[in-house]
């Protein structure tokens, strides 16, 4: 019955609420992704959970955000002087590293919506078979050698007994930032463990991007040039490097200014915001939330969906509404749950479940390694 009752809650928040809410045509919504990948391919099977989301999804994300937001570029999204034309506050598509998947699998859809999205690319692994360390981690865990990363990297793992291979991969990565970038590198040259991508894990060729560009949807921004952390660790002349020398990488191959960036992880430090914020027009982070107005156009927050927390209607829509910050419920919100239990009965409530159980169970017990 409990249950019961959450998910009746949860109807009302997604399709009555949420409409009401978003009326604040003056935000800024920024949307973020990195892989598209179908469900069935060996690399959705190893990549971290929050990091990919099936064609299907990401369709059916594109039909929810244009139903209640302006989908805009980003140049015209932090436009003041261009307000929506709707009731509906502004959100921009972006797409996190450069994954040739972008290509294969979200340019078809963004065609299909005319769907316009911002894409960072790491210059200098464009049209290479580099990868990143944390899907080389990724790989070492599906080939049963957690023990020896957990071991050569004095990691202790926190984990259920029951979590799957991917989440205790994505948990191993989690703890590996403790370390710097320059320092796992050099423990994997050491260990031997510095692989080329597989062919389903690699990024865009230069050719794709240009493709990509052409299509008048795709906008290319930095995301450095070999994805360094620019922490306050890392030497300056390090993070100039990483950020300026992207510009020129990407510049030099394309037709157009490269305007926007994005941090590595969401990392940064004094000296690498001084250098962004005088060579782009904008900046974006992983910070969680919604950019209120007046707007801000550096080290704007954002909001990532992967098909774990959005795969059906439900779930993006409670999820748009929890970042709005109106998750408590009114009085009114249950007189509204009594007209529609008395409407349709609660039966019909299931079957508009639709699969939108988050499937979270408490776990307990000795922590394994996949």
């Amino acid at each position: 019955m409990k249950n019961l009752a959450k998910l009746i809650v949860n109807l009302i928040k997604a399709y009555i609420l949420l409409p009401l809410k978003l009326r604040n045509k003056q935000d800024v919504w920024v949307i973020m992704y990195h892989r598209v990948l179908p469900k069935n391919s060996s690399a959705y099977e190893r990549e971290e959970p929050g990091m990919v989301v099936c064609p299907e999804t990401l369709n059916m994300h594109l039909d929810f955000f244009k139903k209640h937001f302006d989908v805009q570029g980003l140049d015209d999204a932090l436009n003041h002087a261009a307000p929506s034309n709707t009731l509906k506050p502004k959100l921009v598509i972006t797409f996190d590293d450069g994954w040739s998947d972008n290509f294969s699998h979200a340019l078809p859809i963004l065609k299909k919506h005319n769907t316009p999205s911002t894409i960072y690319l790491v210059s200098q692994m464009i049209g290479t078979n580099r990868t990143f360390w944390p899907n080389i981690i990724l790989a070492m865990v599906e080939a049963g050698e957690s023990a020896r990363i957990v071991k050569t990297f004095k990691l202790e793992p926190t984990v259920p007994a029951t979590i799957s291979q991917r989440e205790f991969g994505a948990h191993i990565i989690n703890l590996m930032k403790c370390y710097s970038d320059e320092e796992i590198w050099s423990t994997f040259e050491r260990e031997n463990w510095i692989e080329s991508a597989k062919d389903d894990d690699r990024m865009l060729s230069w050719n794709e991007v240009i493709e990509m560009q052409h299509s008048n949807l795709v906008e290319i921004g930095s995301h450095t040039r070999n994805h360094y952390r620019l922490s306050k660790d890392l030497p300056k002349n390090v993070i100039e490097n990483e950020i300026t020398q992207s510009v020129i990488d990407i510049e030099t191959k394309l037709t157009s200014a490269c305007k926007h960036f994005c941090y590595p992880n969401g990392d940064t430090c004094p000296s690498a915001i001084e250098i962004v914020n005088a060579s782009f027009h904008t900046s974006v982070t992983t910070r969680k939330g919604i950019n209120r107005f007046p707007i801000q156009p550096h080290n704007l927050k954002r909001i990532g969906v992967f098909d774990d927390i959005s795969d059906t209607h439900l779930k993006i829509a409670c999820k748009a509404l929890r970042v709005e910050g109106k998750s408590r419920h009114s009085i009114s919100d249950f007189a509204a749950v009594t007209v529609i239990v008395i409407s349709i009965g609660a039966d019909q409530i299931y079957r508009l479940r639709n699969g939108s159980s988050n499937g979270c169970v408490n776990h307990t017990g000795t922590p394994t390694y996949p």
